[in-house]
Parts: structure tokens; C-alpha cells; sequence
């Protein structure tokens, strides 16, 4: 007898559907077992590594519910981020954060809410059909404002603990999508590849001798050249001067074999007698004014495992090499010779304006025709790349805000002790060691689709505040003028039980202008400069009467005018409220001809934002 596995599974699918046994392994338990579900992006199909990765997780989950446990199992969906805006970016046929702003940064915003769930469907068919329990229709979806608020409550509780900070610091930075990345996304995204590598010679001023001296450095990235400041030596390494041919090289005594370098030994010191020596900056444009520039510093992260043991120190591009910078005290500003777009900035070089990685070939030309460079090979090596559009990354030196996760390291650690690993080796292997290292969380992102940042701060006095939530939004002043809001009062629309938005028809009855009058008690005491009304007759009427006490002319604007009621125009307020299924649906659908009230409160916003100024 065949067994037919497909069949079978999709019987004991229409029996859970049908029977509801997963809905009723939740409500009929009290202990719970808790179970957060990582949520996948909508805007790309699923693929058979997500079966793998929910397989892995139904295994633990359906053994707590077989086990008596209330698992939950609330789904999730990832909306924000750089998949859903590089989907729109596609759909737009632009490339870059330039390209958004100049198309406009809203219409970049409406087509990332298109692209969030493309594959919606397929997501929920995939994750039915394979059997992983999931509550889909109260799922969590992270560019909703609920969520978003969730985040705020969280980025607060940060601030308050002070695990919260902002740093300039060395930051991986994909110059495609122009933002900073975390270490994890990082360590997601290498490539093994074969660059230049390159000696080049940095000449040593008023050498004693007739014949040139130059310290012999080593790098891969010829594009971070025009930002050097320094080069760092080991004071413990051995140093030596090597004659070859008509000049004199130094470099470390242990990698002269490895970098395959023949000469004379004319001289041999501890790196200690190389610190502050100064050398000729490589590049005319180089700020030779600033005296404590263009020396030889300490690092003792300067190794022998590869290059010649003298470090080209560029501070905007790498870690070690600023915390390098900072401790030499060399003082003066950090050259900046890259923008965020990855092009050189050196103005008066061949290669400005061009992606760092094409600016190296003309680099090294420059250096040959000066006689600056000593020696090229190709370097094989592990290199970083975008996680998501695959753009080479680049180190640099940007403003970010910062998790301070370095601050609970030894939780995490300890922590880590408690967790029943499988496969075991990663608890002290992979795992261990990343918690060992751990890196306080790049937490920001330069983009346009995602949570806002709750941060506010004061340009004068830099005070920070930090909003948890709406009420805490609620209670900021971002004006300076205080705005009453009146209504008028009882007019013709009101009494016949009809919608109007006509500017001429339709006035006060008699009690509505009595109300008006009334009103004013309320506001004599509120030193009024301003009068700000609707152009329709019955509120037009109301601010005349408002005006003519209080000695004010009013002013009219058509963005205060009442919302446009299309093909409801003159009829029954019940007919217009019928044609909504609820109060939200006010805010998006909009009759014939007619406005929603986010279209009205848009255009009352950007009056207000306009005449506030």
C-alpha cells in the first residue's frame, strides 16, 4: 500500500482549521510559555530556508503546548528597513538618498507602504501549509504606530538608564544606501576578494645622510591616503634601516623576508626611537601647518603578522586608528577626505569626485610617477559588502546614536551560562565569543522608511529630550503662539440636518449668533492678536462677530475651509455619516468629488506650519 504523505498532511491540516486546536490550545491553559516570533519581510517570497528555520522553532514550541503549555504564538511582520526600500527604489527607477529627495521624500514614504506586503499571501499560505502554528490575524506589524510608540517606551527607558548616547565614531557605512550598519549586519555580508596591496614610501626630512630615507608603510586601502595623519610603530618591535639600491628603507626586522625586500642592514633600534620623528605628508593639499601632524605615534595594536610593522594611520576611516589619533594627541581637525557617497573629496586631485574603490588605480599612478611607491601585489582577503544591495562598504567616521550594550557585557555573559545550547559548542564558541567582544549597538540608520528617532535636542543649550509616547508628545511646545479653536455656531446646515461645504450659502440662525456672542466671554481674557477663519458663510459670519468685539479685522483662508463633500453636497448628514463603515474609515476613503479627513487635516497642518513661521 502506498502512503501518500502530502495527502495526509493536509487532512490533519482541515482538521486543525476545522476543529480550531490551535485556538483552543491557548485559551483553555493558564501557565504560559512565552515565545517571541522574529518577523519576516512581505515584500519577497518565502524560501526554503525559512522552512528550515520554522521547523527548528515548532520543534520546542509544540513540545511546551503538547506539554500543557499556553504558547501564543503571535506572527509578525518586518516593514521597515532596507529591503522594503530598496524594493521601492526599483519600482521609482531611482538609486540613492539623492535621488528620494528629489522625487520627494513622501512619495518615497507611499511607495514603501506599496512594497511591505507583496507577498503577503504566499507568507501565509507558506506558513499554513507547512503546519508552524501561528495567530495571523492579530499579528504585530512593526510601521504601525502602536508599534512604533512601543519602540519610543523602549528608546526612553534607554535614555533614562543611560545606555543611550550619541558618537562620532568609526562606523562600517554602505555608500549606496548612505547609512551606518550594526556589527551584526555587518558580519552577514563578507566576501573573499583580491585588491591591491601596496608599499609605499613616506620620506623622512633632513635626514643626516645624502642619501633619501623613507619609513616603508604598507596598506590595502590606497584610498584612504589623502587622509593621513600619522604612522604608528610598536616601541617594542625590533626597527631597522635597509639600504636598497640608492636609498634607505625602514621597517620591522621581522618582516623583511616576509615582504620579500633585499638590502643592506645599516642600522637596527627599538621602535621607541622612531616615535616623533616627523615625514613629508604624501599629498600637497595635507595641512602642513598643524605641527603634530605627519609624525611617527605609538600603537600597540601594530602587528608582524603582515604588512612591514609601520601602520598608515588614517583617522577617519578606521577604529584603531582614530582611538590612535586621539591618544598621540596630535590635536587639529580630522581630515575628511570621503564623502557619504563614497567619492573622494580632494579637490585638487585627478581622482576627486570618484567611488573610492575606481580612485585606486589612479592613486597609484600618482604615487609612481613621484617614486612614493615601492611595491604592489594582489592581497586576498575577506571584505565586507551590503547585506542587501551587495555595495562594498566602507569605514568611516560618523555621527550615530549608540546602545550602550557594553555596559552589560558580564549579564550577557553570565546570562549566556544558563542557555542549553545546540549544536553545545556554540555556547562558548561563535556565541561566546561574540558576547566576549561585544560592541556597543550602532543603533541609528540615515533613512527614510523607519522608526523615527525620539529625539529632540536644543541647538543652543544641547539639552536632550527623549519622547516615550503620544502623551509625551502631547505635553512639547513647538510653537511659540498659542491657537484657540472655535466652532461656529448654530447655523441653517444644522437646523435642516444637511452637509455643506458652499462658501455662500447657509448662515447663522438666530441662536447661532447668540452663541457667538456668548463665546466671547470666554476668549476677552485671552489677549487675542489674530483672527483666522474659514472663508464658508456661517463661519465667516461668526468671526465678524468675534472681530467686531474684540476690535479685530478677520482673516480668511481657504485651507480652513469645511471638508468637500463631493456627491453628498446639500444632503442628509445620515446619508454621508452611512457611506462610512466606522470613524477610521473617515480618515481614508473619500466620496466622489469629495475629501477624507486626512486630506483636510494635511492641508490645516501645512496652513499652520506655514503661518507659525
Amino acid at each position: 500500500m502506498e502512503i501518500n504523505f502530502s495527502k495526509i498532511e493536509e487532512k490533519i491540516l482541515k482538521f486543525w482549521q476545522k476543529n480550531k486546536i490551535f485556538e483552543k490550545s491557548i485559551s483553555q491553559r493558564k501557565e504560559k510559555f512565552v515565545f517571541y516570533e522574529g518577523p519576516p519581510y512581505a515584500n519577497g517570497k518565502p524560501g526554503i530556508h525559512h522552512l528550515l528555520a520554522r521547523a527548528f522553532k515548532d520543534i520546542i514550541l509544540r513540545y511546551k503546548t503538547m506539554r500543557g503549555f499556553k504558547v501564543e504564538r503571535r506572527a509578525g511582520w518586518d516593514t521597515h528597513g532596507l529591503p522594503t526600500e530598496i524594493a521601492a527604489e526599483r519600482v521609482l527607477k531611482i538609486k540613492n538618498k539623492k535621488d528620494i529627495e528629489k522625487i520627494g521624500i513622501e512619495k518615497f514614504i507611499e511607495e514603501c507602504k506599496k512594497n511591505i506586503f507583496l507577498y503577503k499571501k504566499e507568507w501565509e499560505k507558506f506558513t499554513e501549509r507547512i503546519g508552524y502554528w501561528l495567530d495571523l490575524k492579530n499579528a504585530y506589524i512593526t510601521c504601525t504606530n502602536d508599534y512604533i510608540e512601543t519602540l519610543w517606551w523602549i528608546i526612553k527607558q534607554f535614555y533614562k538608564k543611560n545606555f543611550l548616547y550619541q558618537s562620532e565614531r568609526i562606523v562600517p557605512w554602505c555608500p549606496r544606501c548612505q547609512t551606518s550598519l550594526s556589527s551584526h549586519e555587518l558580519a552577514q555580508g563578507y566576501k573573499k576578494i583580491k585588491e591591491p596591496a601596496i608599499f609605499i614610501k613616506c620620506q623622512i626630512p633632513n635626514a643626516k645622510s645624502q642619501i633619501p630615507t623613507y619609513l616603508l608603510v604598507w596598506t590595502t586601502t590606497p584610498w584612504t591616503l589623502p587622509g593621513n595623519v600619522a604612522i604608528a610603530v610598536n616601541p617594542e618591535f625590533d626597527y631597522v634601516k635597509l639600504k636598497v639600491k640608492d636609498e634607505y628603507l625602514i621597517l620591522a626586522r621581522g618582516r623583511i623576508t616576509a615582504c620579500d625586500i633585499k638590502g643592506e642592514i645599516i642600522e637596527e633600534f627599538k621602535g621607541e626611537k622612531l616615535i616623533g620623528l616627523n615625514y613629508e605628508p604624501l599629498y600637497p593639499f595635507a595641512n602642513k601647518a598643524n605641527l603634530n601632524l605627519y609624525k611617527v605615534i605609538a600603537g600597540d595594536f601594530v602587528s608582524l603578522e603582515e604588512g612591514t610593522g609601520l601602520v598608515h594611520i588614517a583617522p577617519a576611516f578606521g577604529e584603531e586608528d582614530l582611538a590612535a589619533f586621539k591618544s598621540s594627541r596630535c590635536g587639529g581637525q580630522i581630515p575628511i577626505t570621503v564623502d557619504e557617497e563614497g567619492k573622494m573629496k580632494t579637490p585638487a586631485a585627478p581622482w576627486d569626485k570618484m567611488f573610492v574603490k575606481d580612485a585606486d588605480s589612479l592613486i597609484l599612478s600618482n604615487l609612481k610617477e613621484r617614486n612614493l611607491l615601492f611595491k604592489e601585489e594582489l592581497y586576498e582577503h575577506d571584505y565586507p559588502f551590503c547585506w542587501r544591495c551587495e555595495t562594498p562598504l566602507i569605514y568611516l567616521l560618523h555621527s550615530s546614536w549608540f546602545v550602550k550594550t557594553s555596559k552589560v557585557k558580564n549579564q550577557l555573559i553570565k546570562n549566556n551560562q544558563k542557555i542549553n545550547w545546540i549544536p553545545d559548542y556554540l555556547k562558548f564558541g561563535r556565541f561566546g565569543k561574540w558576547l566576549e567582544e561585544v560592541k556597543d549597538w550602532n543603533f541609528s540608520r540615515e533613512r527614510y522608511w523607519g522608526t523615527p528617532l525620539p529625539i529632540w535636542q536644543c541647538e543652543k543649550c544641547k539639552n536632550i529630550e527623549v519622547i516615550g509616547g503620544r502623551n509625551d508628545l502631547k505635553k512639547q511646545r513647538f510653537s511659540n503662539n498659542s491657537y484657540f479653536l472655535m466652532r461656529h455656531g448654530q447655523a441653517e446646515t444644522n437646523v435642516k440636518q444637511i452637509v455643506s461645504s458652499n462658501t455662500k450659502k447657509y448662515s447663522l440662525t438666530v441662536k447661532g449668533k447668540k452663541e457667538a456672542k456668548e463665546t466671547i466671554k470666554l476668549l476677552k481674557k485671552k489677549s487675542i492678536d489674530l483672527i483666522l477663519s474659514s472663508p464658508i458663510e456661517r463661519a465667516k459670519q461668526t468671526a465678524e462677530i468675534i472681530g467686531k468685539i474684540l476690535g479685530i479685522k478677520p482673516r480668511y483662508f481657504n485651507e480652513l475651509s469645511e471638508i468637500k463633500f463631493g456627491i453628498f453636497e446639500n444632503k442628509p448628514i445620515k446619508e454621508y455619516q452611512d457611506f462610512f463603515k466606522d470613524f477610521k474609515e473617515k480618515f481614508k476613503k473619500a466620496p466622489k468629488g469629495g475629501e477624507n479627513r486626512l486630506t483636510v487635516k494635511k492641508r490645516v497642518y501645512n496652513f499652520l506650519k506655514r503661518i507659525d513661521k
